[in-house]
């Protein structure tokens, strides 16, 4: 049951987040628009996808490979983010709530993970 809940607050931070990104990339320069910002949107939807393939999937192994995937793409949003507060195409402000939801969206993927990995070792016992 807790996984559950783990499971809900990791996707509902991360799609916060892909929304807060597409809202803050809206008014990015345009010739950044369909380059950078295109991307930082993509791996966004990424993380929201493999969250949700990682929750759906019964084999705890194949989980665990979803549940990282989703780790290094929420990274991989953060270090986009970053560089396009470099480039002006999102403001100083908009890129700490995104660190911040990004955070607390790895810190709620490492708990699920946890929990994770504590099944894999009940069941191989």
């Amino acid at each position: 049951m807790g996984n559950k809940k783990s499971t809900l607050a990791v996707m509902t931070k991360v799609r916060q987040l892909s929304k807060y990104i597409f809202d803050a990339c809206e008014k990015s320069p345009k010739k950044y628009r369909f380059s950078l910002c295109n991307r930082l949107c993509n791996f966004s939807l990424d993380s929201i996808e493999l969250i949700y393939r990682a929750n759906c999937e019964k084999d705890i192994n194949r989980r665990l490979i979803l549940q990282d995937k989703a780790k290094s793409s929420i990274a991989m949003t953060d270090y986009f983010a970053n560089l396009a507060c470099e480039l002006n195409c999102i403001t100083i402000h908009q890129y700490e709530v995104i660190s911040l939801a990004i955070a607390e969206s790895l810190k709620l993927l490492v708990v699920w993970m946890n929990s994770t990995k504590k099944n894999l070792v009940v069941l191989t016992q």
